[in-house]
């Protein structure tokens, strides 16, 4: 059965499908809940026992060669401070929103004009125009 049907000349969406759909994908997302945090976001914020358990939980078996690969970032990552709070520091993400602001300008521009330019409009009404056009 399609997702939507035709009553009496209208296109109504079947509700029932429709929220069913919905559910599916909120146990989908609600699984996300139990995914372990990425050992490179824990290393990051100077938790290398949490990162090494995190990997050996997403890779399994022998783990050594990426513990010390993740070791060899911390210490790199630290080299000039000490502090795990100082290793994340905010400049660095200003500075790469800036490399990026041209791309991200461009983007937010599309997403806010699509919906101005009417597409919405003869989205709704194409029926009606190619019907008027011949």
């Amino acid at each position: 059965k399609p997702v939507a049907d035709e009553v009496d000349g209208e296109l109504f969406g079947n509700w029932r499908r429709l929220s069913l759909l919905g559910v599916a994908l909120a146990v989908v997302l609600s699984t996300m809940a139990f995914m372990p945090e990425s050992p490179k976001w824990l290393v990051e914020r100077g938790r290398m026992v949490d990162a090494k358990r995190s990997l050996r939980r997403l890779r399994g078996g022998d783990t050594t060669a990426e513990e010390a690969e993740l070791e060899a970032s911390s210490f790199a990552g630290w080299s000039s401070n000490t502090s795990p709070s100082s290793f994340r520091s905010t400049e660095s993400h200003w500075t790469r929103l800036r490399d990026y602001s041209q791309s991200l300008l461009v983007a937010t521009a599309l997403f806010a004009f699509q919906p101005l330019c009417g597409i919405g409009i003869i989205m709704m009404y194409a029926t009606d125009i190619c019907a008027q056009a011949g």
